[in-house]
């Protein structure tokens, strides 16, 4: 399946991308990511360990990664699709909250919020992060 994913890398085709290695450094302390993680069911991927990948070419800008290059990619296997509507609809609620992350992970709106992105509930606007074990770069697009 073809799909796309941005970086501040300049890939080269063929290039296999892997989960990052330093992932929890970059994200870990974004309460969306901990809450996320937090109530993951069994059979998705972590975060941690996954590429993130979009549907579109159009949804680059608006994933949250860097996008100084941009790539067709190809990938084999399953894919865990959500919507980011949903993660940054937790970062808000727990914004709202006073920002205690390990306190909202209790929070009815903060758990719905969370069982939405892993169940790829579409919001009014969704916006696909696709995560897979790897992906190849196919060719460079931007």
């Amino acid at each position: 399946m073809i799909l796309y994913h941005s970086s501040s890398i300049n890939h080269t085709p063929g290039t296999m991308l892997l989960p990052r290695r330093n992932y929890e450094s970059r994200w870990g302390n974004c309460g969306f990511y901990q809450v996320l993680e937090a109530l993951r069911p069994k059979n998705k991927p972590s975060h941690k360990n996954s590429v993130f990948l979009c549907l579109s070419e159009e949804d680059l800008d608006y994933a949250g990664g860097e996008t100084d290059f941009c790539f067709m990619v190809e990938t084999e296997g399953e894919l865990s699709v959500h919507d980011i509507h949903w993660s940054t609809e937790i970062t808000c609620l727990i914004d709202d909250l006073g920002g205690v992350t390990h306190d909202c992970i209790l929070d009815k709106n903060i758990i719905n919020a969370a069982k939405k992105y892993w169940d790829g509930v579409a919001s009014e606007n969704p916006v696909w992060e696709v995560l897979v074990s790897s992906a190849k770069i196919i060719s460079k697009i931007k």
